[in-house]
């Protein structure tokens, strides 16, 4: 390969490399802004009491993420003004455990929907359609394609992805089993843990465990091999033109 077609190569790819951060911080912004909305018509416009929605894990869940979100969005936005690359482990896992949290979300809401199982998510309201369609389907999307990977994950750095679930079942169960939330609002039927058998409550939590871990697992993997998707036709040139020299 010539200087001069190095030269483009490089060039191309600083230019996609700050399309992918445009279109990221574009995602944040809007999954931001996406939970602020769904926050707004169900405080606001459907009068629920905020308190008591922070009780569900979508909900605490969705404003982690749209936080996160803000954040990244922000440091995108300084990463295209000032021309640099603002990267760490820590972001990278916390961006991870949203994801993470959403496909979560997205699971518990397909469980909701068999038959047999008490919980009925909801789909028709806008709070609902952001919460449980659109959030947890856009947040992984943008990570898998946007975020920079940092190879492939230890077994015990995978856990990283579960920081969310850790936090809200150390949160919740006790306030369950001590009565602080009643029965009647306890949020999911498989938290209600005095009905059950310990033995279905160690299933239940390692259920939700594997899957957090195994989202995690997923999307890490997932990461490495198509966040370089913007970049692909031009590695390609790249190794034709040094295959013809």
């Amino acid at each position: 390969m010539t200087i001069e077609e190095l030269e483009r190569s490089e060039a191309v790819f600083k230019k996609r490399r700050k399309i992918k951060k445009t279109v990221n911080m574009i995602i944040s912004f809007v999954i931001f802004f996406a939970c602020v909305i769904a926050v707004y018509d169900s405080v606001v416009v459907r009068h629920y009491d905020l308190f008591d929605r922070l009780r569900y894990m979508t909900w605490l869940s969705s404003i982690y993420t749209a936080i996160l979100s803000l954040l990244c969005g922000v440091v995108n936005l300084i990463e295209l003004i000032t021309d640099t690359e603002l990267t760490s482990r820590f972001v990278y896992f916390t961006r991870l455990s949203c994801a993470t949290n959403e496909m979560v979300v997205l699971m518990v809401v397909l469980y909701g929907l068999l038959p047999s199982v008490p919980d009925h998510p909801d789909f028709t309201s806008v709070t609902g359609f952001i919460m449980h369609v659109f959030m947890p389907v856009l947040t992984p999307l943008s990570f898998v394609f946007n975020d920079a990977p940092i190879g492939k994950l230890k077994p015990m750095e995978v856990f990283h992805g579960t920081w969310f679930i850790t936090l809200y079942a150390v949160v919740m169960i006790p306030l369950i089993m001590t009565g602080v939330i009643p029965r009647e609002k306890v949020p999911y039927s498989f938290l209600l843990v005095q009905d059950h058998s310990l033995l279905y409550d160690i299933v239940v939590a390692c259920a939700i465990y594997t899957i957090g871990y195994m989202m995690s697992v997923f999307l890490s993997w997932m990461n490495r091999k198509l966040s370089w998707v913007w970049f692909t036709d031009i590695f390609a040139k790249k190794k034709r033109n040094e295959k013809n020299h």
